[in-house]
């Protein structure tokens, strides 16, 4: 959504001077899970950007050994089209940055 996206960039952004940034960005909750997965899980193609390019490792796994490639990929039953152009969107930007399954 915008508001998450604005909250990240603020927070990035903020942190960028320090380096803290690309920590923030690959920073991991209890079951593994680093922004990158949960904006790949909700094809959330703009965070997504936004976190690689604050250093967000594109091959972090998960606690299932899942990477952001699958998360970007695995959808919960039936989608929109727009979630459609959304997950291709993202997968795309990902395959490109040279993620792997």
């Amino acid at each position: 959504s915008a508001g998450e996206f604005a909250c990240a960039k603020l927070l990035l952004e903020t942190a960028a001077p320090s380096g803290m940034d690309s920590d923030i960005a690959n920073d991991t909750d209890h079951k593994k899970n680093a922004p990158l997965h949960n904006a790949a899980s909700k094809k959330d193609f703009f965070v997504l950007q936004l976190l690689l390019r604050h250093g967000a490792d594109i091959g972090i796994l998960d606690k299932r050994g899942r990477t952001v490639l699958h998360r970007a990929i695995l959808s919960p039953g039936r989608v929109s089209e727009e979630l459609r152009r959304d997950r291709i969107k993202c997968v795309r930007l990902l395959l490109e940055l040279g993620a792997d399954a």
